[in-house]
């Protein structure tokens, strides 16, 4: 997600905000990066009999893999298209803090990844509060989520 804003930054002073097509693409295939190793992470945990973490893995492969239908909802980058994006994404959250929780319990992760992991799904929670709350700057709710 980094790379694609570096390489081809949208236009964030438009509410909803803008993507260029080469960057949902990127975006897309580091998508699917994610759901690649996460699967075989949680499938090596499992034969190491770590039971809890692939668990964890599992259930954010299966999150992530929701999350891809957002890609799919962009066409002219309207508010009702973000209505329907921000409900898809709150699907994903609904997923990734269970799975975010049982990876933390992974204890050959270092404490600091860990945090991290802590601290995303606080950063992923709070845009959907936003959301649920009646914010509709779309462009700093992204922001946001991007930082996580």
């Amino acid at each position: 997600f980094f790379a694609s804003s570096i390489l081809f930054p949208p236009d964030m002073n438009s509410n909803p905000p803008v993507y260029q097509k080469p960057a949902l693409m990127l975006q897309l295939a580091s998508t699917a990066l994610v759901i690649f190793g996460s699967t075989l992470l949680g499938i090596q945990l499992i034969e190491e009999k770590k039971t809890v973490p692939a668990a964890g893995f599992t259930m954010l492969s299966i999150a992530t893999a929701l999350s891809i239908v957002i890609f799919f909802e962009f066409r002219q980058f309207s508010s009702e298209e973000y209505e329907k994006i921000y409900e898809i994404y709150s699907g994903y959250v609904a997923l990734l803090i269970p799975s975010c929780l049982l990876l933390m319990y992974h204890r050959d992760a270092p404490f600091w990844v860990r945090a991290l992991l802590a601290l995303y799904t606080l950063n992923q929670t709070l845009v959907v509060a936003m959301y649920y709350l009646g914010d509709r700057n779309y462009s700093a709710m992204d922001q946001i989520s991007f930082v996580g």
